[in-house]
């Protein structure tokens, strides 16, 4: 797809250089990676991508996610207040449905977030909203 080097392919590289300060799979990494998407140097990341950012399945609030548990405790959030069970039987599967939401959400709201970001939604973005909803519940 136009040429570009994957996410994780682009991740692995940048892991391989040894960065100070720049841990594989934390924070740090994930942001530098996604700036790096929307410069244009490498592909969005898919779910699988953030699957493994947020340490595999099942997910849960542990030492075991890297970059941070925003998204994780948005995820129980969501289950918590809906009443419902987000149960995944492996991480691709959940990467599955978290490419599906992206497509979906692309679908529904193309022209308005063309018109606002200028490009796709991708899971980088689900991430973020996944953080911000995290972050805007721990103020309560």
């Amino acid at each position: 797809m136009n040429g570009l080097p994957s996410f994780q392919s682009t991740a692995s590289f940048i892991g391989k250089i040894d960065i100070p300060y720049m841990r594989p799979g934390g924070l740090i990494h994930w942001l530098l990676l996604c700036d790096l998407v929307e410069f244009g140097f490498c592909l969005p990341p898919m779910g699988f991508d953030l699957v493994q950012k947020l340490g595999g399945v099942p997910i849960q609030c542990s030492v075991k996610a890297k970059g941070g548990n925003g998204a994780i405790q948005a995820f129980e959030q969501i289950q918590e207040e809906k009443g419902i069970q987000m149960t995944y039987s492996t991480s691709e599967a959940l990467g599955e449905s978290l490419d599906w939401i992206v497509q979906w959400l692309n679908e529904k709201l193309a022209v308005e977030v063309n018109q606002w970001m200028g490009r796709s939604l991708t899971v980088a973005d689900i991430e973020h909203m996944l953080c911000k909803i995290s972050r805007e519940e721990s103020r309560y």
